[in-house]
C-alpha cells in the first residue's frame, strides 16, 4: 500500500484516486453530506489512512489514534480545547445521541 500510495505521475495520483473513490462512497452512503463535506472527510480519512502507512503505526492502535485526533481537532476548531473535561463531554454526547437513534 506504501508504494501505490507513493505513484505520483503527471496522469496518476493515487492519494487524489483514492479521496475521489473515498468521496463517492460516502455520497452514496449519507446523502445529507454536500459535495464539500464528502471532499473535506474522505480527504481527512485519505490523510489519516498516508500518516499510519507512513508511520508504521500498529495496527491494533490506529482506531483509537484517529479517534483522539479526531477529537482534539475538533474541540480546537470549536476553540473549547481548553475547557476541562470538554472531550470526555463532547464522546458522552456523541454516545447519548447514537442510543437515541
Amino acid at each position: 500500500m506504501k508504494k501505490l500510495l507513493s505513484v505520483r505521475s503527471e496522469n496518476l495520483d493515487m492519494e487524489e484516486q483514492m479521496c475521489r473513490l473515498f468521496s463517492r462512497y460516502l455520497g452514496q452512503a449519507n446523502n445529507h453530506l454536500s459535495e464539500f463535506e464528502r471532499e473535506a472527510l474522505a480527504g481527512m480519512l485519505v490523510r489519516f489512512m498516508v500518516y499510519h502507512l507512513r508511520h508504521d503505526t500498529d495496527l491494533q492502535e490506529i482506531g483509537q489514534f484517529t479517534l483522539q485526533a479526531w477529537l482534539n481537532m475538533s474541540l480546537y476548531f470549536f476553540r473549547v480545547d481548553d475547557v476541562p473535561n470538554a472531550g470526555e463531554r463532547l464522546m458522552q454526547l456523541i454516545g447519548q445521541m447514537h442510543s437515541e437513534k
